[in-house]
């Protein structure tokens, strides 16, 4: 499975139902597309998403548009971006971040991407 599309449920409701998709990212380097838009994700599930997402090497796109990430989730997922070096499309609006927060995801995102086209 390349992609994964479990938007627009009420996975942020179910503590546990993050932990494992964050614990499945850490350790699966297939899944290439991650979409969960408007899931009623808090800061404490862009949290646990950036602990998998830090060691991740397969994912290319993570969008969590449209739930409550806040600057919270927004900069753990951004801190995480410090060592994944494959996250090339972060989207992340709806979520109430910072513009400040937004930035430096478009950053280092991009900055994956410049060196992805360079492999």
């Amino acid at each position: 499975m390349r992609e994964l599309d479990l938007s627009w449920n009420t996975l942020g409701l179910l503590e546990e139902g993050v932990s494992y998709i964050a614990s499945a990212l850490a350790s699966n380097n297939y899944l290439e597309t991650l979409i969960l838009t408007n899931c009623q994700l808090g800061h404490d599930a862009g949290r646990a998403l950036a602990g998998g997402v830090t060691g991740n090497t397969g994912l290319r796109l993570l969008d969590v548009r449209w739930n409550n990430l806040g600057d919270v989730g927004a900069s753990a997922l951004a801190r995480a971006l410090e060592y994944n070096t494959t996250l090339q499309h972060l989207k992340l609006e709806g979520n109430h971040a910072s513009l400040e927060v937004l930035q430096v995801v478009e950053a280092r995102t991009a900055a994956n991407r410049t060196a992805a086209s360079g492999r």
